[in-house]
């Protein structure tokens, strides 16, 4: 390998790292301009989620291995009970 053949690798790899590190900072930079214009990420926006976002969230604690019924949860209510509230 000659020498201009592992210089122009190693300002290959030294650019391809710069912009690996530097990505993060860009995208908080481009995401807060758009938060100055009213825009933003869609987890920054109060709206309701659509449908299949909410049909998603049953799945997400899937793993879990804590699975059971919750004592704290009212049936009839459909609502969780606070212990510390006086009926």
């Amino acid at each position: 390998m000659s020498k201009s053949s592992k210089a122009l690798t190693a300002v290959g790899l030294l650019a391809a790292t710069s912009l690996a590190f530097a990505f993060p900072l860009i995208a908080t930079k481009h995401n807060q301009e758009l938060q100055k214009r009213g825009q933003g990420l869609a987890t920054d926006s109060d709206k309701a989620l659509p449908v299949n976002a909410n049909s998603r969230g049953v799945f997400i604690n899937s793993g879990s291995k804590d699975v059971g019924r919750d004592p704290l949860w009212d049936s009839q209510l459909n609502r969780r009970v606070d212990p510390r509230r006086k009926p």
